[in-house]
């Protein structure tokens, strides 16, 4: 019988002497998965629930050469606040994205080369 654990273990193999980084995700924290938000750092989204039960803002970000372009849709009823958390070569620095109830739409942040999203968090 063969192991289940084998394909994981040769993909790891094949990365590391191929000089590359291999990251597996696994579960999300509590905290990441409390009322407040979900976080999925694989996709890079980030999900508010709305005061309303079954609606959400979502948001999602993509990283280009010199910029991060964050894209929100709001399906709550009022206002949501998130805050990001940007690190580059100077540190981290905190933006705060507002977004009005029922608004789509992209903001672009400044990240720099080696700059990308390291934290999302509800409120500002």
């Amino acid at each position: 019988m063969r192991s289940m654990k084998a394909p994981a273990i040769a993909a790891i193999a094949t990365a590391a002497m191929a000089g590359s980084t291999l990251m597996l995700a696994g579960p999300a924290s509590a905290a990441e998965q409390s009322k407040t938000g979900t976080v999925s750092a694989a996709a890079e989204n980030y999900t508010v629930a709305c005061n309303t039960p079954g609606d959400t803002a979502n948001f999602s970000w993509k990283s280009g050469t010199v910029n991060t372009t964050v894209y929100f849709n709001n399906h709550c009823g009022h206002s949501v606040n998130i805050t990001l958390e940007i690190t580059d070569l100077e540190g981290p620095q905190n933006h705060c994205l507002t977004t009005e109830a029922g608004e789509k739409g992209k903001k672009k942040y400044q990240t720099g080369a080696s700059g990308s999203i390291t934290h999302v968090s509800r409120g500002c």
